[in-house]
């Protein structure tokens, strides 16, 4: 038997909403709730307005919507879109047209009770068709399937009321009814006997078949005792007000499983939506608000499972006034897809926890990414920017000491600063590896980034220690400078003084101190050298913004100029020293020996004297007088004439010097 299924419609309203449910909880890749599964009772199906419209009992005037008049419950209903909600349908259900008890025939079809009227009573027909409607979509759709068995209960009806009755059942649901019990009086059977044999003719029309019973004991004949409620001769609990009170808080529980699981989807495209952060402070708002939404997402389903639970108790402890239990197949069905809602609302719950895990690494990974982008970017700005700029402005080798001493107190403040870069940069490298340690989706990237700019402050370090070179070699070569400097002002002073003590203990000094310039001199041509050439290379190196030393090798070249035409003059005043020492060395020493030829003199006049007086007693003795005096005179003249000799070289000795001739002419006086 097919089951009823509107047209153009989702079909059932609220297990329409559990099949969607379901393909929420399971995924995209979910078959969902299948419609063969244990259905909730409080599943409501919406006829399609087409069903209406193809009721040929009813007429389609201006005044009707989907064929029934505009203030009936069906076209409020079509009018409605076909929303069946227990809460919009209280009022007809309270009527007790019919229910559903929840009972079964032994054929395993689900028992609709269409209860007897009391006298002068009369059913309204729209309400009975909504109603009617109502209960065969508040079952599963196997239950549908199976059919229904109705049970008339005519006591109290007309005979035309019960043929209204049947038609209505025609056009309302001809393919989900299998069978109709009708029961009515025993004395109604003999005053209508005539109406049977019409009725028979009638209900070849009809698509189910129809059993007329005198009384509620010959149901039992069809139906167990056990299925049937009190007032059709069984003992199978039933209250309608609680059975509705049951409907509505069932419904309001699938309302409430439908806004959760809108509720979750919310969630889940809150979390899951890609929020775009530029920097460090954007990465941390998005990761603050998304552990904002951690208590969010962890209360979010507990009213409903606490709902879901406490229908269950009530379906599963309550029993009925004799004590015994009042559970049923629908009631089962209804536990079984209540604990199905139940088990995918707390597997979507945990797949949300598992997504707000996730997302919150995510998160946590991309803020760390941007903590170590700023690093990076800080590193990097430094290195091509301010640090570089800095670098390639100090072209400066300093002209002093005291210049250099300046510079290098500013190239001492740029190596702490490349230092402390250093040490960022160590610490990126310890970020990275950790990170990479974890997993970190960006791993590789940072690996590179790290690399390439680990590269880069290699470089930068490079011309940095150059710079350093520069610098402390210049300092060495001025330091070196300025004292072969003194000491070559003190040379100059000692070689240009007059006065010198003529021995050998003065030319030696001469002589050391002149090796001693020349030596730091030479040292320093090579230092000067090797300055010009180490900043010559640095120059013509393949770089970006290379160093521009040329106002440093111009006072360098000028430095050497400086170095060796100093020298050559201290070794010349030292060659013109050592040449007049010499020279007065030679005056000198003629004037001691001419003075020494004054004295010989003398001695040889006085030997004169001596022997003026002796003119000897013999001739012998007179010859030999006669012999020295003519030895002594010829001693003095060679003596006279060498001593003449020497003041005569002296004095034009002091004259070539430049010396004062009172020392000679006192000797010559």
């Amino acid at each position: 038997m097919m089951a009823y299924a509107p047209p153009n419609s989702r079909g059932l309203t609220i297990h329409g909403s559990l099949v969607d449910t379901e393909q929420f909880i399971n995924g995209p890749s979910s078959s969902g709730l299948s419609m063969s599964q244990p259905d909730i009772t409080a599943a409501v199906s919406t006829p399609s307005p087409t069903v209406y419209q193809s009721n040929p009992l009813r007429s389609h005037s201006p005044a009707s919507i989907g064929g029934w008049p505009v203030t009936s419950p069906l076209a409020k209903f079509a009018s409605s879109g076909g929303q069946w909600k227990a809460v919009d349908m209280k009022p007809v259900l309270d009527m007790k047209l019919a229910f559903l008890s929840g009972g079964r025939d032994r054929e395993g079809r689900s028992i609709v009770a269409i209860p007897a009227l009391h006298k002068g009573e009369e059913r309204p027909r729209d309400e009975l068709t909504t109603t009617l409607y109502y209960l065969v979509n508040t079952v599963s759709t196997e239950v549908r399937e199976n059919g229904f068995s109705i049970v008339l209960d005519g006591r109290g009806y007309s005979w035309q009321l019960v043929k209204q009755t049947l038609r209505l059942l025609q056009d309302c649901l001809p393919h989900q009814i299998d069978v109709v019990y009708i029961i009515q009086a025993g004395q109604f059977w003999h005053r209508r006997q005539s109406s049977f044999s019409r009725h028979s003719r009638e209900k070849s029309r009809f698509e189910f078949s129809t059993i007329m019973l005198s009384s509620a004991e010959k149901l039992l004949r069809h139906i167990e005792e056990s299925q049937l409620t009190s007032d059709l001769g069984g003992f199978l609990p039933y209250n309608h007000s609680e059975w509705i009170s049951f409907r509505l808080n069932l419904e309001q529980f699938m309302n409430e499983v439908d806004v959760l699981l809108e509720q979750m989807l919310l969630l889940e495209q809150r979390m899951t939506k890609d929020y775009v952060a530029d920097d460090v402070e954007g990465a941390e708002q998005v990761l603050q608000y998304h552990c904002n939404l951690k208590e969010e997402v962890k209360m979010c389903p507990q009213g409903v499972l606490k709902k879901g639970r406490d229908l269950i108790s009530s379906i599963e402890q309550k029993p009925d006034d004799s004590g015994t239990s009042s559970i049923t197949p629908d009631k089962i069905n209804a536990t079984a897809t209540i604990r199905h809602l139940l088990e995918g609302v707390q597997r979507k719950h945990r797949q949300l926890e598992d997504l707000w895990s996730s997302h919150k690494s995510q998160l946590e990974q991309n803020l760390q990414l941007k903590i170590f982008e700023r690093s990076v970017y800080k590193v990097k700005s430094w290195l091509k920017g301010r640090g570089m700029e800095a670098l390639s402005n100090k072209q400066d080798i300093g002209d002093c000491c005291a210049a250099i001493e300046v510079l290098w107190q500013q190239h001492e403040k740029l190596e702490a600063k490349a230092q402390s870069i250093y040490e960022s940069l160590t610490q990126l490298r310890l970020m990275v590896d950790k990170l990479c340690g974890a997993n970190h989706f960006a791993s590789a990237d940072m690996r590179q980034c790290i690399a390439k700019l680990s590269n880069r402050y290699t470089f930068f370090d490079a011309r940095l220690q150059e710079r350093t070179d520069v610098l402390r070699l210049s300092m060495t070569f001025h330091q070196h400078l300025e004292e072969w400097r003194e000491e070559c002002d003190q040379c100059r002073e000692e070689l240009m003084k007059e006065g010198v003590p003529l021995d050998d203990t003065a030319a030696e000094q001469d002589r050391q101190q002149l090796e001693f310039l020349q030596q730091i001199a030479g040292q320093l041509m090579q230092e000067g050298r090797g300055l010009l050439e180490m900043m010559h290379q640095q120059a013509e190196m393949q770089v970006p913004h290379p160093p521009d030393y040329k106002k440093g090798s111009r006072h360098t070249r000028h430095c050497l100029d400086e170095i060796e035409d100093k020298q050559k003059r201290v070794e010349q005043l030292a060659e013109a020293r050592k040449v007049r020492l010499d020279q007065l060395k030679q005056i000198y020493t003629c004037e001691k020996d001419a003075k020494q030829a004054l004295d010989d003199l003398e001695h040889l006049l006085e030997q004169l004297s001596s022997c003026l007086g002796n003119l000897g007693d013999s001739l012998a003795a007179t010859t030999k007088l006669r012999d020295e005096h003519t030895k002594i005179s010829r001693a003095a003249k060679k003596t006279h004439e060498y001593g003449k000799d020497l003041l005569s070289a002296a004095s034009k000795g002091r004259q070539a010097c430049g010396m004062p001739q009172q020392p000679n002419q006192s000797l010559l006086a």
